[in-house]
Order: structure tokens, then C-alpha cells, then sequence
């Protein structure tokens, strides 16, 4: 019973003495600032976003801290940062880029951060398949009179310049995207999205956050005068403004209510009541404190901010975030002192308890904060890798788009170029077809006109075979059939197919085998060497009027070498790389009346290729051409 009375009176005693220094506080706060009236500086127009002050006024937090509190409303045409500096508010909401403004000489602090990630983000019409940051370059955007630095590292990080997108000034409408006014508008993500899709319209969110961006929103600031002056007085605002926060987020119906009562009727209370629920995901109270600013977070962005130019690297942090209590009243320390004292004496194991509960309490919020803290930065690595996943695919789709716009110009390339080649031959056996029905022919001139129609379907094979070459390996479809094929068995067959046309032009084709092992066989695609070592006769037959043809080839360690020399009309050094592209010889006029598609040398290096082989040639104008390729034992 005795250790029950005890206890009890220490309660009673504990509860005394904090009631005392509490009042003591709020009486030496009122004497301060007994008549002085506090405005706040608001951001924009009244709505939920400052819920937590009307709360602070309205439900008397400010007042019992003995602070007269007014609200000054914002707008788009309102330098929140000037107010406090030229003295018409003592506190206003800004966001990360105090960082900023700190650094051009403005000596502004930061009491805390209300917002943990920023609400700004650019809106877009789902209809305008804006999807990326990279898609806003050359775009129209509407931004507000403070600078969104959100938004501008975004755009930066995401390789967008500046200078590369159309500024205007923001109407805070979003009626202006429905309309086509503009292309984006930086909004706050609580509030905007909702009136677009009351007026019908169909949003589309590009959150900073997403890219690497994560910046503190509706940062509470004041300046080192303020400070200076009036510190018990910045104490005491922002420990009644953190109440006033706690008290909204837990009575937002309530607050909706007073809102449209007293501050503004511009939204119902079901928007305010939606608007209250997105600040939650913003606020984030259920993990951290209301307020909680972290330094090492303000150190990252202030390195977004050096790396892009916008502060210099010698920054400094200091003075930045407010310490309360680094002036000291040693009259006001040494009265405590005696009664702390007294109280000690009394209360021992009371305060004991307490000082376990509050080391246990605190412990487990730092706990619940740095694994929060930890999530995020895993989150944020996740969405950079997922960044780098994005770009990965659009360089992807860009080369995907070089092949069709390739293929495409191949294909306009071939309906250009072949009308002439098809036409040659068809004229020619349409026309000797028609001769060959006179009656009265001879037998030599018959003999004449059929070769010569038989002359024109060749052509026409060879072209039709040339198309479907290069078109199935410009679509990636030739597959290989691998066996096991004798070499000099394939170029005697060859040279066999070619022997008649070299007869008529007196033109001999020598073979010259590797006589050490003439027979060896190797594993290649029969068809394709064959192809091959035919397109290379061919065009040596047919730029060659005199000399010989020499065909040979010889084993080496890693591979099987081919050449085909001739003694024909020879190419310039300048043009040997270029033989090989599609359709280069048309408008080449020393060669191009020999005819051809132009496709023969661009197949034969594609079919090498797909060999894993190489070719390259040797040739000088007027003296002939060796070419040379080379295919490895698979």
C-alpha cells in the first residue's frame, strides 16, 4: 500500500514538474511575442496541402504556445523565398531548392521537411503518348514562377536540355492539355490528377521519383534573423505546426470541413477528403515523424545539384537545417538545475522508468527509420536499374528501326533498279519470240533467235535467284544445310557451268588445286559454296573480253583460302569496298554497260559472311581482279 501511495506521488510530482516547464516556456514565448503578429507564407491557394496550420490556429496549438499566427495565401506569381528575406512573412513552405537559393546568399533555414517525397510531377494527356522524359524535348510545358527543380534534374538527368523545351507560364489548369494549349504541366501529384479527371480527361503521371529524383516537398523554412531574434518563438512554431500536422491527418474530415468553412469553397470536401489520402503516401507519418528531415539526404540532393551545374562544389551543408538550443541562459540552466534537483531526489525511480521507456521508444523509431531509409534506397536503386532496362530497349527499338528503314530503302532500291533489268531480257524474248513465228526462216537464224531468248531466261533466272538471295538474308532466313563437301569436286562443277560462255569468248579457266591434299574434304553449306564460287566466275567472265580465268585454292592451319583472278578490266582502289554494297555498279559508267543487277558481289560477302568466313580483293584498272575469301573448318 505504502509503495502504491509512493508511486503515485511520483506520478503526480513528474506530471507537476513538466506542466511547469512547459508553461514556463509558453509565458516566455507570449512575452516575445505579446503583440507581434507571425505570418506564414503560404505556396499556393488554400486547400488540404496546409491542413496541419489551419489545424494549429484553428484548434489552438499556436495560440497556447502565446504566437499570434497569420496565413499569407500563395499563388503562381508568389516568391515564397523573398517573402521571408524582405521581412513579409517570418515562415513559409518551399521545397529542395532552398538548396539553391541558399547558395546565391539568401540565409534561409530549414525547420523540417512536412512532405518526405516532393508532389511535383508533370502531367500529360494519355492521349498525347507522352510516356518518357526523353519525350519532352522540343515539348510545351507549363511551369510555376518558382523554379521546379524536380522537374528540371529530371529532364536533365534524362539527357533533355533546358533550352530544348518551350516554357510557359503555368495556369494551374488542367482544362489547358484537354484543349491543347500545352504539351505538359508541372503539378503537384495531389491535387491536379483528380480536376483532370473530373473535366473528363485522362492523366498520365511522370514522377520524378521513377527517375532517380527524390526530393523533400513543402519544406517549413525561416531566416537566420528570425532565428537570431526570436529563437524560443521558432521553437515554439514548429513544435505547435507539428501538432497541428499530427491533429489533420487524424481528423481530415474534420479539417475538409474547416477548410471549406473558413479558408476557401473552391473544391467539395470529396476532393479535399481525396487530396487528404494522396498527402499520406507523401507525409508518410506512419514511418517517420512528422517533419523528419535527414541531413545525409539534403548532402544527395545537393550532389544532383553540383553535378548539374546548379550550385557550386564547394557548397556547404552548415546552417542549412535548424538545431534548436544552441544559446544557453546559464541564470535559466542553474535554476533548472536546483529543480531538476529536488525533483531527482523525489522521483528516482520514476525517472528511471521513464528514461528506459523513452531510450526503448527512441530506439525503436531509429530502427523503424533506417530500415525505412534502407527500403527507399533499395527502391530507388530498383527503379535506376529499371531505368537502365527502359534505355536498353529503346537503343533496342532505334536499331530496330535503322534495319526496316534499311530494308525499306533496299527494297525501293530494288523496285528502282530491277524495271530496267527485268525489261532488257523480256523485251528481247517477247521480240525475237514474235521473229521466230515467221515462216519464213532460215535454220541459222532460228538456231540465233532461240539462243538469243534462251540468252534472255538466264538473265531473268539469275535475277529472280539474286532477289530471293538477298531477301532472305536480309530477313535473317537462309539457314544452312552443313555436309561434308570435296572443294575441287565443287569448283570442277563450277567451272563446268561457265565452260561454254568462256569457249565463245575464247577466254580459257585454268584450276590450280592444292596438290598436297587436292581431295580433302571439309564441312561446309554445299548449295552456298557453290553460289558463291558461281557469282565470282560470273562476274569475272563478265568483265573479262581477254586473257584467262584461274581458279585455285589451298589448305591453311585455321582455315580454307578461295581465289578466282582474272585478267579483265579491273577496279580503282577507291571503289573496293564499295563493289560490295547493293547496286553500286549502276552508276558506275565505265562498267555499266556490261549489265547486272548489282546484287552478285553484295550476296556472295552476305553468304561469306553467314559462313563466318571473310573476302576481300586485289585489283588494278585495266590489268584485272583477284578475289580472295577465305571459310573456316567447322
Amino acid at each position: 500500500m505504502i509503495k502504491k501511495i509512493a508511486y503515485w506521488r511520483m506520478k503526480v510530482y513528474t506530471i507537476a514538474f513538466m506542466f511547469f516547464i512547459m508553461n514556463s516556456g509558453y509565458s516566455y514565448a507570449n512575452s516575445l511575442f505579446s503583440t507581434d503578429t507571425i505570418v506564414v507564407q503560404l505556396k499556393w491557394h488554400h486547400q488540404f496541402q496546409f491542413a496541419g496550420y489551419y489545424a494549429a490556429l484553428e484548434k489552438g496549438f499556436y495560440k497556447s504556445a502565446g504566437l499570434n499566427v497569420k496565413f499569407r495565401e500563395g499563388g503562381a506569381n508568389v516568391n515564397v523565398y523573398q517573402s521571408v528575406i524582405s521581412g513579409k512573412a517570418q515562415f513559409a513552405i518551399g521545397n529542395s531548392s532552398i538548396l539553391i537559393e541558399r547558395s546565391k546568399g539568401l540565409p534561409l533555414v530549414v525547420l523540417g521537411s512536412i512532405f518526405q517525397h516532393s508532389p511535383s510531377a508533370i502531367m500529360v494527356n494519355e492521349s498525347s503518348h507522352i510516356l518518357t522524359p526523353s519525350q519532352l524535348a522540343n515539348k510545351r510545358i507549363m511551369f510555376g514562377v518558382t523554379e521546379d527543380v524536380e522537374i528540371l534534374s529530371m529532364l536533365q538527368m534524362e539527357g533533355i536540355e533546358i533550352s530544348r523545351i518551350k516554357r510557359q507560364v503555368s495556369t494551374a489548369n488542367p482544362e489547358d492539355l484537354l484543349n491543347g494549349n500545352t504539351d505538359a504541366m508541372v503539378i503537384y501529384s495531389t491535387n491536379e490528377p483528380l480536376r483532370m479527371k473530373n473535366i473528363g480527361g485522362k492523366p498520365f503521371i511522370i514522377n520524378p521519383l521513377n527517375y532517380g529524383i527524390d526530393f523533400y516537398g513543402d519544406c517549413v523554412f525561416t531566416s537566420e534573423d528570425v532565428i537570431n531574434k526570436n529563437r524560443k518563438v521558432v521553437e515554439s512554431f514548429w513544435a505547435a505546426t507539428i501538432q497541428g500536422w499530427e491533429y489533420a491527418m487524424e481528423n481530415k474530415s474534420e479539417i475538409s470541413d474547416l477548410i471549406i468553412k473558413k479558408y476557401s469553397k473552391s473544391k467539395d470536401k470529396a476532393t479535399l477528403l481525396a487530396e487528404a489520402e494522396a498527402m499520406q503516401n507523401l507525409i508518410q507519418n506512419d514511418l517517420v515523424e512528422i517533419g523528419h528531415t535527414n541531413t545525409y539526404r539534403w548532402k544527395h540532393i545537393a550532389e544532383i545539384y553540383i553535378n548539374q551545374g546548379r550550385i557550386k562544389s564547394n557548397f556547404s551543408l552548415q546552417g542549412l537545417i535548424y538545431k534548436p538550443n544552441e544559446k544557453v541562459d546559464l541564470k535559466q540552466v542553474f535554476k533548472w538545475i536546483g529543480i531538476s534537483l529536488v525533483i531527482f531526489m523525489l522521483i528516482p525511480i520514476t525517472l528511471g522508468i521513464y528514461n528506459y521507456q523513452l531510450s526503448a521508444a527512441v530506439s525503436k523509431k531509429t530502427a523503424i527509420i533506417a530500415a525505412n531509409e534502407k527500403i527507399l534506397m533499395q527502391q530507388n536503386n530498383e527503379l535506376l536499374e529499371y531505368n537502365e532496362r527502359i534505355l536498353k530497349i529503346n537503343v533496342e527499338l532505334v536499331e530496330s528501326k535503322k534495319k526496316v528503314e534499311a530494308t525499306e530503302k533496299l527494297k525501293t532500291a530494288i523496285l528502282a533498279n530491277m524495271s530496267h533489268e527485268i525489261r532488257t531480257p523480256m523485251n528481247g524474248i517477247a521480240g525475237f519470240s514474235e521473229l521466230l513465228l515467221q515462216r519464213d526462216l532460215s535454220s541459222e537464224k532460228q538456231r540465233q533467235y532461240t539462243k538469243i531468248i534462251n540468252h534472255g531466261c538466264h538473265q531473268l533466272l539469275n535475277i529472280i535467284n539474286d532477289l530471293v538471295d538477298i531477301s532472305k538474308l536480309e530477313a535473317g532466313q537462309l539457314y544452312l544445310n552443313l555436309t561434308t563437301v570435296n572443294l575441287n569436286k565443287v569448283v570442277k562443277e563450277s567451272i563446268e557451268i561457265y565452260l561454254n560462255d568462256a569457249q565463245l569468248k575464247n577466254i580459257p579457266i585454268r584450276l590450280i588445286p592444292d596438290m598436297k591434299i587436292p581431295d580433302k574434304k571439309f564441312i561446309t553449306d554445299a548449295h552456298v559454296l557453290t553460289t558463291i564460287i558461281n557469282k565470282i566466275l560470273n562476274n569475272a567472265l563478265k568483265f573479262t573480253e581477254s586473257g584467262n580465268i584461274t581458279i585455285g585454292y589451298y589448305y591453311k592451319p585455321d582455315n580454307i583460302e578461295v581465289f578466282i583472278t582474272d585478267t579483265g578490266i579491273g577496279i580503282l582502289p577507291e571503289y573496293h569496298e564499295q563493289i560490295f554494297t547493293p547496286f553500286w555498279q549502276v552508276d558506275q559508267p565505265h562498267i555499266s554497260n556490261f549489265g547486272g543487277t548489282g546484287l552478285g558481289l553484295a550476296i556472295t560477302k552476305l553468304l561469306i559472311e553467314k559462313l563466318k568466313g571473310t573476302i576481300w580483293l586485289k585489283s588494278e584498272l585495266g590489268k584485272g581482279s583477284s578475289f580472295h575469301f577465305t571459310l573456316p573448318y567447322i
